[in-house]
């Protein structure tokens, strides 16, 4: 199925695909490691997937992607898991790439892996009230719906949800197939005939535009920081015209590496006004939070560190997604200033840091 894979891979650069890679694999093992149920909530579609525990044992890699909106009339967004096959080798070089600085040589090689992806599992959300049938063709991008299988999943508000796959006897998946390294094939078909697990594993909600729908919304929390002094937000963001909120995790490899860049612009921007606090996500796990103390006092971090809370936690992914590192600035009332910053980019920390210092 190639639906949307100009959307899913294509749109986005080569090294942002390799550390999209990474970072996903760095998920993957912490939930493996912690024996956690891992969830996938692609809140801009409105799906939130339990993935089953058996999909940790996978060879090769689940990919999934909330590509979001992709017909605003209609109110239609998208979600995906795409099959990243890796050999031994392959999942040896990623499992690495975490720790060492990757060579050209290797960065191809990761690219190369990459280029194998092959569509798994699609997500619609449909809404204004309509069917699958009344935006097949937009949904389908006018190709033939006899190669796919569509499950409709039920109903939140006003939208309808529909699971697609290829059917396992199609063309379209006997190409997939022969695309595939031999020793994954037999798993990406056995993949792709368990629609009856992935659909008891879903979850329907109204989808959310992250970022842009946050953006006015008031963050007020009463938490605790990595020396356990309570905190509250109101007295945190007061007196400072805008506070860099940093969203992290305990297991995430590139929320460390950008500590040092972040703790710079502190101890420059912090004597100019501006306030700076990291939120760690899973601090409310014991483990997590004594490895993130860990990793702050490794990376040499001054500004203020607050383990968040579960249902906080949820709040923040909810507006922000599923995404760590995301930075984002409020102002002295809490209230979000712009769309969130993912990724690492001290670039655009420091352009923001100066537009709203300015205003």
């Amino acid at each position: 199925m190639n639906l949307y894979r100009k959307e899913i891979i294509h749109m986005k650069k080569a090294l942002a695909l390799i550390a999209a890679l990474v970072l996903l694999l760095s998920l993957s093992l912490s939930a493996v490691a912690e024996e956690e149920t891992s969830t996938w909530p692609f809140v801009n579609t409105g799906v939130i997937l339990s993935a089953p525990a058996k999909w940790s044992q996978l060879q090769g890699l689940l990919f999934p992607t909330d590509v979001g909106e992709i017909d605003p009339g209609n109110k239609i967004a998208c979600a995906a898991i795409q099959y990243i096959p890796l050999n031994q080798e392959d999942q040896a070089l990623v499992a690495q790439a975490n720790d060492i600085e990757l060579t050209d040589e290797q960065k191809a090689r990761l690219l190369e892996i990459l280029g194998k992806t092959v569509s798994l599992y699609y997500f619609f959300s449909v809404g204004n009230g309509k069917s699958f049938e009344d935006v097949q063709d937009v949904i389908l991008q006018g190709e033939s719906p006899d190669p796919y299988a569509v499950y409709e999943l039920g109903q939140a508000g006003d939208y309808r949800f529909y699971f697609i796959t290829t059917k396992p006897d199609s063309e379209a998946t006997e190409t997939a197939v022969a695309k595939l390294p031999e020793d994954c094939r037999e798993e990406y078909l056995t993949l792709l005939k368990d629609t009856d697990t992935v659909i008891a594993a879903v979850a329907l909600q109204k989808p959310v535009k992250t970022g842009s729908d946050s953006v006015g919304q008031s963050l007020s929390f009463e938490l605790t920081d990595f020396s356990g002094n309570p905190v509250s937000s109101k007295d945190l963001f007061a007196g400072h015209k805008v506070t860099l909120v940093n969203l992290w995790a305990s297991w995430c490899h590139p929320c460390a590496a950008e500590m040092p860049e972040l703790e710079a612009l502190w101890q420059d921007y912090g004597a100019k006004g501006a306030g700076f606090v990291g939120l760690c996500l899973d601090g409310y796990k014991e483990k997590s939070l004594a490895d993130a103390k860990q990793v702050a006092a490794d990376n040499g971090v001054t500004y203020p560190m607050l383990a968040c809370t579960e249902e906080l936690e949820a709040w923040l992914m909810n507006a922000m997604g599923n995404t760590v590192p995301t930075t984002f600035f409020v102002n002295e009332k809490g209230e979000i200033l712009g769309e969130p910053i993912i990724g690492v980019q001290p670039d655009a920390y420091l352009e923001a840091l100066e537009k709203f210092l300015a205003e």
